[in-house]
């Protein structure tokens, strides 16, 4: 089924009360149909606008400021177009945000994501994999502002260090999902850190794939201290061992997913 900007006009002009959007992988989509979107549907609260190769700040920008203050849920990740200026208008006219995805959003930068923070309080999910120059001055002010976050993407964020993951952990009690994969620069103490946190307990996914400077001491306390985990990415890792393995089986008992994959020092 190929939607078109014509079919989703039409859909626009018919179904004012319209609350819910989802054309994610619609690749035919532009600006022209999310336009008319905003123009006739400014109850929209929730949008999904994933992998939509043509969208353009223009036209988001047109969604935040007709629903303003309903629009709890937005999703342009895998948008290429979409930069900085859709992330300063949410600040601007969307307070009650809870989940954001920009994922694979090149041109959006660590920088935007800190000054929005404190403009959506309640922000409850985000996801920011491969956005520009996330830090720990990032993590930093979003843990500050937004304390009540569960759910956090972070993958390929080459800058984040043990500080910033510290930092989370200690402001943010109730994580359920922590994907660090490809933070090449945490070590032990992040996982040390998460594993002595409150969100220790309420953990329920975390990947750690690609970090390379983890050691066994990582998966230790991850298995002492997170009972409710459920899935866990390690690969590859050369220092995890089969030993690791069982005692993550004695604490883990609710783990459903384990990426084990290239982890060089398991045996039999």
């Amino acid at each position: 089924l190929t939607i078109t900007d014509c079919g989703l006009a039409c859909v626009a002009a018919a179904c004012h009360g319209l609350t819910s959007i989802d054309v994610s992988w619609c690749h035919h989509i532009s600006d022209t149909s999310i336009t008319a979107l905003a123009k006739n549907c400014p109850r929209i609260s929730t949008a999904f606008f994933h992998k939509l190769p043509l969208l353009t700040d223009t036209a988001v920008i047109d969604i935040i400021r007709s629903s303003a203050t309903r629009l709890r849920v937005l999703d342009v990740g895998g948008s290429p177009r979409i930069t900085d200026a859709t992330v300063h208008a949410l600040g601007c006219h969307c307070p009650n945000l809870e989940t954001l995805a920009l994922d694979s959003c090149w041109a959006v930068t660590g920088s935007a994501i800190a000054v929005l923070a404190p403009r959506v309080p309640y922000l409850r999910i985000l996801n920011v994999h491969d956005c520009r120059d996330v830090d720990d001055s990032t993590l930093t002010q979003l843990s500050y502002v937004c304390p009540r976050i569960t759910q956090l993407g972070l993958r390929g964020s080459h800058s984040i260090t043990d500080r910033g993951v510290e930092t989370l952990v200690a402001n943010c009690h109730t994580l359920e999902v922590i994907d660090l994969y490809g933070c090449t620069e945490i070590t032990d103490n992040a996982a040390l850190a998460l594993a002595s946190s409150p969100s220790a307990g309420t953990l329920t996914a975390l990947d750690l794939r690609q970090c390379g400077r983890l050691t066994e001491a990582a998966v230790e306390a991850v298995a002492r201290r997170c009972p409710n985990l459920q899935s866990l990415g390690l690969r590859p890792n050369q220092r995890i061992t089969s030993g690791c393995v069982t005692r993550l089986a004695v604490g883990c008992r609710k783990l459903r997913i384990m990426e084990l994959g290239d982890c060089g020092n398991m045996d039999d």
